[in-house]
C-alpha cells in the first residue's frame, strides 16, 4: 500500500452554478464553511487508457459534437463524490481509502462505448461519456466498501465512466458516432486516489489527499 500526496493542474471546464447543484442533490444541505473541503474518490487512467480515449474523444469531434471538450489530463473514474467536507473528516477518509483497496486487488475493466447522459426523453443530455464494462462488478464492490465504510448510502445505478464533452445545451448533437473496436481497449486501475477539486472561474484543479496502490 502506497501513499502520496500533491498537486495536478488541469484544465477541465467546471459545471454551471445549476448543475453542480444539482451534484449535491440529496446531500445534508447547510451553511458552507470557507475551510470545507470539495472531495471526491476516484481511479485515476493509465497512459494507455488516455490514448484510446483521446481517439474516442477525437472521433467525436469530428463527428460533429459541440460542447466542452474535457482535457486527458483530468479524466478519472468517479467512485463516491462526497461533495463539501470538513477537514477534520480527512483523516477518516484516509483511513476508508487505504481499508477499500487492501481487498480489491488491481482492477481491469473494458471501454465499453460512448453514451450521452442522462439518457432520458424528459431531458436533454448533458455529457458525452464513454462507459466501461465492469462484468465482475468488482469496482461496484469497491465503491460500496467506500460507501459502507464511511456510513453513506447511495441506491443509484453506479455507471462506470469518464466524461470527454460537456454537451452545449443549445446544439442539436449528431448521432453517436461508430467506435472501432480496436478503440475499446481493456483499462487496467491500480490506484485509489482522494482528490479535492478546486472550482476556478474557467478550470477545476485536483489536489490529490490521500493515494493507495491495490495490493497484487
Amino acid at each position: 500500500m502506497r501513499r502520496c500526496s500533491g498537486e495536478v493542474q488541469i484544465t477541465v471546464p467546471i459545471l454551471p452554478e445549476n448543475a453542480r447543484k444539482r451534484e449535491l442533490s440529496g446531500r445534508t444541505e447547510g451553511a458552507i464553511n470557507l475551510g470545507d473541503l470539495r472531495l471526491f474518490y476516484a481511479c485515476p487512467l493509465p497512459p494507455p487508457a488516455l490514448d484510446a480515449l483521446q481517439h474516442i474523444q477525437d472521433t467525436a469531434r469530428r463527428a460533429g459534437w459541440r460542447g466542452r471538450f474535457t482535457d486527458r489530463s483530468g479524466w478519472h473514474i468517479t467512485l463516491v463524490f462526497l461533495g463539501t467536507t470538513a477537514p477534520e473528516r480527512l483523516p477518516g477518509l484516509e483511513r476508508a481509502g487505504a481499508a477499500a483497496v487492501r481487498e480489491a486487488g488491481p482492477l481491469s475493466l473494458r471501454l465499453k462505448g460512448l453514451a450521452a447522459l442522462p439518457s432520458s426523453h424528459k431531458v436533454p443530455p448533458r455529457v458525452l461519456v464513454v462507459e466501461l464494462d465492469d462484468p465482475l462488478h468488482r469496482l461496484e464492490r469497491l465503491r460500496q466498501g467506500l460507501l459502507e465504510a464511511l456510513s453513506l448510502k447511495d441506491t443509484r445505478p453506479y455507471r462506470p465512466h469518464v466524461t470527454i464533452v460537456r454537451l452545449a445545451q443549445e446544439a442539436t448533437q449528431p448521432a453517436l458516432p461508430h467506435i472501432a473496436p480496436s478503440a475499446l481497449r481493456v483499462v487496467k486501475l491500480d490506484q485509489l486516489v482522494l482528490y479535492e477539486s478546486h472550482l476556478l472561474p474557467d478550470a477545476a484543479r485536483y489536489q490529490i489527499r490521500g493515494a493507495w496502490t491495490f495490493s497484487a
